[in-house]
């Protein structure tokens, strides 16, 4: 049986090869490709059906003349279609050492965790095999990690997150998961901004770099997504537009007399922060969340020696309070309940 498989195998080989070159291309690409895909089916519906050392040598067999249709037919191979089980089941090995290399000469050079769980929860997804990786994503993840790995070692001094990010983009991974994972890091990155501007500057400064980064590979991760430059430019841009609406309600909102602009104290920050915090612990005001509040009074609230808090000021101040401080809110609050005292 298996001896017979082979025979035909070869003979099909042999056929195709004299045959396929003195027809027309697109009826040559239509001819490879029946042969692929019905022997990928072939050797998928045999995996499950039965095993055992004939089965093995004829999938071995069916399998070798798809890598020989891809090797002697390489413009008119199916690219797209995803690798039979047996292929994959010898492939996997192959992705997770090449996943491992990477990983481990990141955690070697100081890289934060959070790109090595990233890999990490990628690997799985990868050797998980549903779905399974097409011809084509075979091949791009073995040149993906091999260039990922040589050019950590050509560049150790730039391995913190934003770089291997960047260097990944550069190489056109297009992973869907990937793509959320840039979109939570910028997103991070965001949140450690004290204001506006400061986003602004954060989000020009992500497009810009997106923009100059080297094209590192012409192909990408999956065909039939957009390259992952364009997603995350476009993602940054939404944000951008985001802001911009934010700035423009604001402004309307002022104009039309629903928004104050800041309101002036006679307090420092350092002060202003003690007042606030006073009230928090005598309960007069209920806040959600400290973060919340900083956020809230930096935006609402100036100083007699700062126009703009930053909320980064604010919260260091919060949490320290100096004894001259003290003094200065100490003399406020017994002005007003002397107030109180004598007009209420």
């Amino acid at each position: 049986m298996e001896a017979e498989v082979q025979q035909q195998c070869g003979e099909i080989l042999a056929a195709l090869l004299e045959q396929v070159p003195l027809i027309p291309v697109k009826q040559g690409r239509m001819c490879i490709r029946q042969h692929q895909h019905f022997l990928g089916l072939m050797s998928d519906q045999l995996d499950k059906a039965e095993k055992g050392a004939i089965a093995d040598g004829i999938q071995h067999t069916l399998n070798r003349l798809i890598d020989d249709l891809k090797l002697y037919f390489p413009s008119l191979f199916d690219y797209s279609a995803s690798i039979t089980r047996p292929a994959f089941e010898f492939y996997r090995p192959v992705l997770s050492q090449l996943i491992a290399a990477a990983t481990d000469l990141l955690t070697a050079n100081g890289t934060e965790p959070e790109i090595t769980e990233m890999l990490s929860s990628l690997s799985t997804q990868l050797l998980d095999g549903r779905p399974r990786v097409s011809y084509g994503q075979a091949k791009y993840l073995t040149d993906f990690f091999t260039a990922l790995e040589g050019i950590i070692n050509g560049d150790t001094q730039h391995t913190g997150t934003s770089d291997i990010l960047f260097t990944m983009v550069s190489l056109g991974f297009n992973h869907p998961y990937f793509y959320h994972f840039c979109c939570g890091y910028f997103n991070g990155e965001l949140e450690k901004c004290e204001n506006i501007a400061d986003r602004y500057s954060m989000l020009n400064f992500m497009d810009k770099t997106l923009l100059q980064l080297p094209e590192r590979s012409e192909k990408s991760f999956n065909q039939k997504l957009p390259p992952i430059r364009e997603s995350l430019s476009r993602y940054i841009q939404a944000e951008l537009g985001y802001l911009k609406t934010l700035e423009s309600t604001a402004t309307d909102l002022q104009g039309e007399g629903f928004q104050q602009g800041s309101f002036r104290v006679g307090f420092t920050v350092r002060q202003l922060a003690l007042f606030v915090r006073l009230q928090v612990e005598s309960e007069i005001i209920i806040a959600q969340s400290p973060k919340a509040l900083h956020r809230y009074v930096t935006r609402h609230y100036s100083t007699v020696e700062k126009e703009n808090i930053s909320e980064k000021s604010f919260k260091n101040a919060y949490y320290s309070a100096m004894g001259n401080d003290v003094e200065k809110v100490i003399d406020r609050i017994a002005a007003m309940l002397a107030i109180a005292q004598e007009k209420y």
